[in-house]
């Protein structure tokens, strides 16, 4: 047999051979690219990309952003919105410096906070601070507020209702107790003092701008933390405003309260 024949031949028994095997050994291949490339495209990932300055990563990451200036409305919100942790630090500043701050509460329970009454307007929790939740004209719990309960004359839980049957309380931060605080004669025990008298003369007045009523009745004591209860009873004894006017209870500048109307 001539050599090329037979070397076709066997090449020929050869190929018959294997590929059955070939065929076998391409479908196991092929079954296992089905099953392994698909998961590697699944976990792929792509990479965070480098930038050579980090100015964009700034300007689209939250915690680089300028912060925004409140508007004016919302910084009068925060104002006036009670903040306990703040007043009860006020509270323990005041009463460990040997001071004792004359508390207000009020609501039908009476354990609604409504302030200092003898307080330095400098502590937000002063009804004589003019910018605070309690001395403020506009704030929700204060009493110089004629819009809200705690400051309307005709409300029962106001200190300017003559009738008022539940009138706020008066204590100290031991737990003392020194009486209501209201026009309304027939309350027993009541927390009067010339002082006191003073206010309720001219309430509706000092509704304008407490901090100046306070600076002008206390002007000899701005460095107190508090005005003591012996300094408000020896307050000048007040004068009824229908009868004769009381220049040494007004502020400053009478302007400032509108006052007017009150001693026309």
């Amino acid at each position: 047999m001539p050599f090329s024949l037979l070397s076709c031949t066997l090449a020929s028994q050869v190929a018959s051979g294997l590929w059955p095997r070939l065929k076998r050994c391409s479908a196991s291949l092929l079954f296992l690219a089905v099953l392994i490339l698909p998961s590697c495209a699944w976990s792929y990932t792509m990479p965070k990309p480098v930038y050579g300055s980090d100015r964009l990563e700034k300007q689209t990451d939250p915690r680089f952003a300028t912060p925004k200036e409140p508007s004016p409305e919302e910084l009068m919100r925060i104002q006036l919105t009670p903040n306990p942790e703040i007043e009860q630090a006020e509270i323990k500043e005041i009463f460990d410096a040997g001071e004792a701050p004359l508390l207000i509460y009020g609501n039908y329970d009476r354990l609604q906070f409504l302030g200092c009454l003898n307080c330095h307007p400098q502590y937000r929790i002063s009804i004589w601070n003019s910018d605070g939740p309690y001395g403020s004209n506009l704030g929700y719990f204060s009493l110089w507020n004629g819009s809200y309960e705690y400051g309307n004359d005709i409300s029962p839980l106001s200190p300017w209702n003559e009738f008022g049957g539940v009138p706020p309380a008066v204590v100290d931060p031991a737990g003392n107790f020194y009486g209501f605080l209201t026009r309304n004669k027939n309350q027993k025990p009541l927390f009067t003092n010339n002082f006191i008298e003073t206010v309720f003369f001219n309430y509706t007045a000092i509704r304008d701008n407490s901090r100046s009523y306070y600076q002008k009745a206390f002007a000899e004591h701005m460095d107190l933390k508090t005005i003591p209860l012996s300094f408000m009873e020896s307050f000048p004894k007040p004068i009824d405003p229908a009868v004769e006017r009381d220049n040494s209870v007004l502020p400053p500048d009478n302007n400032d309260f509108q006052a007017r109307d009150l001693w026309q």
